[in-house]
């Protein structure tokens, strides 16, 4: 099995097991991500997949940035390496007991960061979908979502499986500690958030894969959105409040329905 950066299928080590990543047709080429499995690699090589996610230089999990992370599976054995190294708990699942069992269904997939939070019930764009509850202080890693200026939280629930997408369903209302609905949703429709909604800097960038006509290619924090394009995306009053300290101008916070552009 040749190396990809977009690869066929994956390595589960502890199973011993290979697994679709994505549907296969007789004849397609069975390939995975070499660094899933290995950490520094003997033979490092110069990868020729040309795929929008390409590494370029494969040497192993090791030297892959923090920031690229999220695109990519990685083995048991490799996840355990890249938590030692960056000191950041990668996959942090809620295991708990359900706090919304009428309300949110979680999805869960094979493919790492492809679990989703979905809604049971039926809502109208605007309708306060859910108090989030059961919330504890915490400071900026991956999992946490920031509630101020210096004030970042832990959803502790179902919430936590809430995907990025540049065009969302729900938003987040920090200071009323809500979701609220930006389009109607039927059941088992996936609620979604703007990262940047509630995020100005995030501690592990990504590129995002929404494919939405408003899609921001990488999603690292508000902070490196231009003043231009603050006013196709809702975003929290304590990330307008730095808006305006970064750019020194004023836009009423928006509260209604998420338009297209």
């Amino acid at each position: 099995m040749n190396h990809s950066c977009e690869p066929s299928v994956k390595l589960d080590c502890e199973k011993q097991q290979i697994i679709a990543m994505k549907e296969l047709k007789v004849g397609d080429e069975l390939c995975f991500f070499y660094p899933s499995t290995e950490w520094d690699m003997s033979q490092p090589f110069d990868c020729w997949c040309q795929s929008s996610l390409c590494l370029k230089t494969i040497s192993g999990a090791k030297n892959i940035p923090k920031s690229k992370l999220n695109n990519f599976h990685f083995t048991k054995h490799i996840v355990d390496l890249l938590k030692e190294r960056d000191q950041l708990n990668y996959y942090k699942p809620y295991s708990g007991a359900p706090v919304y069992p009428d309300l949110i269904k979680v999805e869960e997939s094979l493919q790492d960061f492809s679990s989703k939070a979905v809604t049971l019930k039926k809502f109208t764009a605007g309708e306060k979908v859910c108090d989030i509850v059961g919330i504890t202080e915490g400071f900026k890693v991956w999992t946490s979502v920031q509630f101020g200026e210096n004030r970042h939280i832990e959803l502790n629930s179902e919430l936590v499986y809430m995907n990025h997408s540049c065009d969302p369903s729900i938003r987040i209302d920090p200071e009323e500690q809500a979701i609220y609905a930006l389009k109607d949703l039927n059941v088992n429709d996936e609620l979604s958030f703007f990262y940047p909604s509630t995020e100005w800097e995030m501690s592990q960038p990504f590129d995002c894969w929404c494919h939405s006509t408003n899609c921001l290619k990488n999603i690292n924090g508000s902070k490196s959105i231009p003043a231009s394009l603050r006013t196709k995306f809702y975003f929290a009053p304590h990330i307008e409040r730095l808006f305006d300290d970064r750019d020194g101008i004023y836009r009423k916070p928006f509260t209604g329905r998420y338009i297209p552009y």
